[in-house]
């Protein structure tokens, strides 16, 4: 009798036993976690790369959406996460030395690292009442810096990005880029206006240019020669300085090339005579590079006289904001990124020369 009622207590207080230890475990037991954590991969589904850039001992910085900016030191095969405080997108990012940079961004975020690009810290910067958004900054030697984006900003800063000064009145325009060598400056925008300095980015003269689409990038070799592209294919060609440009003809490489029968009789058809847009342009020693929209590259010769289209590879429908030539390499960045030989970039494109028809 007395086991029976043993055995019937046990039984009923068993699952009291049994939550009253889940609640102990629950409360007062922490699990240690085993083994190494999965390292967060560098790219991401999503990601959108706005700007790079390569300091002079060779550490690549990597700019893009939600406040993401990486490093690399070994010619991009790995990368690291940098310190930033906050996580808006970054549109560019440009380096003065192996310590100093300059990124800038949406909400007319302004960042400065003195450590090389392991850590950031944000810095104050004029804002607009119309727009807040910075497209593109550039450095020169000795701690000069201009920035421009929405509203009309163009912000200029002589110590290292530490303090930064509005140059020009705010204005209803979008000034998509600019480009800074041996105190001259040039400035493209919507509309298809251009602005020069030659005082070092500090004042800027409006110069009349030939269309009135949207200018995405500019560049220069030297004081004279330089190039600017835009929406609709336009390539722009300067060679005064910038007081004067011209449009110099181009095609998409759909207009030729990659249409018809592919390697195994599979057929790839693309639009024909449909234009794109570029939306960057770099000088790497040689030829021209621009591009795009659409996986479209524009290879100019070095007089920017005679373009070619061209892609990466037949297939490739990326689009790309930012080009750095490299130590034979093209960095690409815009959705997505890329490490591209020079010599990889082949011209097998549609080509037109100065003097036939746009």
């Amino acid at each position: 009798m007395q086991l029976r009622r043993l055995s019937s207590f046990v039984s009923s207080a068993m699952p009291l036993l049994i939550i009253g230890g889940l609640l102990y475990a629950g409360f007062f037991i922490k699990p240690e976690p085993k083994g190494d954590a999965v390292p967060r991969p560098a790219f991401e589904r999503g990601d959108r790369l706005y700007g790079a850039a390569v300091q002079p001992g060779g550490k690549i910085l990597l700019v893009g959406s939600d406040g993401k900016i990486l490093t690399s030191t070994d010619a991009a095969r790995s990368w690291q996460y940098a310190a930033v405080p906050v996580s808006v997108a970054f549109q560019d990012v440009a380096a003065w030395d192996d310590k100093r940079s300059v990124a800038v961004g949406n909400g007319g975020v302004v960042l400065i690292t003195e450590d090389g690009g392991k850590s950031w810290k944000a810095v104050d910067a004029p804002k607009s009442r119309i727009a807040n958004k910075l497209m593109r900054v550039r450095t020169e030697p000795g701690g000069h810096a201009v920035a421009v984006g929405e509203g009309g900003a163009i912000l200029m800063s002589t110590d290292y990005g530490r303090h930064w000064a509005s140059v020009r009145p705010e204005e209803d325009i979008a000034w998509n880029d600019v480009y800074l060598k041996d105190g001259r400056g040039w400035i493209v925008g919507e509309r298809g206006r251009i602005l020069t300095s030659a005082d070092n980015g500090q004042s800027w003269h409006e110069v009349t240019g030939p269309v009135k689409s949207s200018l995405m990038a500019v560049s220069f070799k030297d004081a004279n020669d330089g190039v600017a592209v835009g929406l609709n294919d336009v390539i722009l060609v300067s060679h005064d300085g910038g007081a004067s440009w011209a449009q110099m003809p181009f095609a998409s490489p759909d207009d030729v090339a990659y249409n018809g029968t592919a390697q195994g009789g599979a057929t790839t058809l693309y639009e024909q005579g449909r234009t794109e847009h570029l939306l960057c342009v770099a000088w790497d020693g040689k030829r021209w590079i621009a591009a795009g929209t659409k996986g479209v590259f524009a290879v100019g010769d070095a007089g920017a006289g005679h373009w070619t289209g061209t892609r990466i590879s037949p297939d490739d429908r990326h689009w790309y904001t930012s080009i750095v030539p490299e130590h034979g390499q093209y960095l690409l960045s815009g959705s997505h990124f890329v490490s591209l030989p020079m010599t990889d970039l082949t011209l097998t494109g549609n080509t037109k020369k100065a003097g036939e028809q746009v």
